[in-house]
């Protein structure tokens, strides 16, 4: 439908767009050995949002849930899950069954 070059200029105006929205700080790396703990705690914030949406939640859901997170830098990324499910709860449309109430196996 659309040709190799309408595609090629589209990506060039994305890159742009971007380039123009983003800080001027965002631009340079930081210096080896400052600034990684942030990087770090970005990338486990959305594995944490990757993992949730994976799991069937909304994406605003998730990222609410891993705002909770926030507060836990030092957490594995299954502490992370464990305390973003627990602030969320089920996801809509999944049916719960309570093995409280079922009826006994019969001996056979």
């Amino acid at each position: 439908m659309f040709g190799a070059g309408f595609m090629k200029e589209r990506r060039e105006q994305a890159r742009r767009a971007r380039a123009v929205r983003r800080p001027a700080s965002t631009n340079v790396d930081p210096p080896h050995g400052t600034g990684g703990a942030d990087s770090e705690n970005e990338e486990r914030r959305l594995d944490l949002i990757s993992g949730l949406t994976n799991l069937g939640y909304r994406l605003d859901q998730a990222r609410r849930a891993a705002e909770v997170c926030d507060h836990m830098p030092g957490a594995s990324l299954e502490e992370l899950i464990r305390a973003a499910l627990a602030r969320c709860g089920p996801v809509r449309g999944v049916r719960r069954i309570d093995y409280t109430t079922s009826p006994p196996i019969p001996a056979g």
